[in-house]
């Protein structure tokens, strides 16, 4: 068996290429499922699509924790891991402020 440890920038690219990638094999550029996807482009993709739903932008204000919960749930099994989710919400549970996805993907970090 092989074992390669990837740099920071390596591992940054790695996740970047494969967070918009779906675990029903929806997603692009590859079309991974499942498993084919890290785990840390798993949990990315949730804090990514937490922080861009929770932010204001120009166009529109920053949608309610309530909402933004809805969405992240409505796409466990298509979009985001359902083990993901439920420590991702969980966690959210317990804090009560706004998150960065840096945060947010930090303490996910250790989800195995």
């Amino acid at each position: 068996m092989c074992s390669a440890t990837l740099s920071p920038s390596g591992a940054t690219d790695l996740i970047s290429r494969l967070l918009h990638e779906w675990v029903d094999g929806s997603g692009y550029p590859e079309g991974l499922a499942g498993d084919q996807i890290t785990l840390h482009a798993k949990i990315f993709a949730v804090a990514d699509c937490y922080d861009a739903l929770i932010s204001d932008r120009p166009y529109r204000s920053g949608m309610s924790q309530e909402r933004v919960r809805e969405i992240i749930r409505a796409g466990v099994g298509k979009q985001f891991d359902a083990r993901v989710v439920e420590h991702f919400l969980n966690l959210l549970e317990h804090e009560n402020k706004k998150h960065t996805t840096e945060d947010i993907s930090t303490a996910l970090v250790g989800v195995t």
